[in-house]
């Protein structure tokens, strides 16, 4: 009866595929960053590099290893979002932004929750309690 280490080198031999190595994991990382700085869905990345590595003829690896490094892309992506976002930013934009979610002291509630918190009805009263929220 074949083991699975004879059943591999016949993928390797017959269809040409190789072992998944450090440089296919660099490799799909790159790849893989551009993907998700479009959409960050772990599901839609995961079978992106799924897909991947299969065009590539690379055996695949362990579900543990592809969740990783997904995991590393997406932060990766998420670092090159954020630093896009505020490399232009001044430091006062920035401290207004800090205290958007620093929490309020007596209901532990941040400012940004707060403004998100609908004002009741619809009405001009409703309305004014919105702008002096803002203010």
């Amino acid at each position: 009866m074949p083991t699975k280490h004879e059943h591999m080198e016949e993928i390797r031999q017959v269809y040409g595929y190789q072992n998944f190595s450090l440089g296919n994991y660099r490799k799909v990382a790159q790849f893989l960053v551009n993907h998700a700085l479009q959409n960050g869905n772990s599901m839609y990345l995961l079978r992106t590099a799924q897909e991947e590595l299969r065009n590539q003829k690379i055996i695949l690896p362990g579900m543990t290893t592809i969740e990783r490094l997904v995991w590393e892309t997406r932060q990766r992506a998420e670092e090159r979002i954020f630093k896009s976002l505020t490399c232009t930013l001044s430091k006062w934009q920035k401290q207004k932004l800090d205290k958007l979610i620093d929490p309020f002291v007596d209901n532990r509630k941040t400012p940004l929750a707060w403004l998100r918190e609908l004002p009741g009805q619809s009405s001009p009263e409703a309305f004014l309690k919105v702008i002096k929220r803002l203010e």
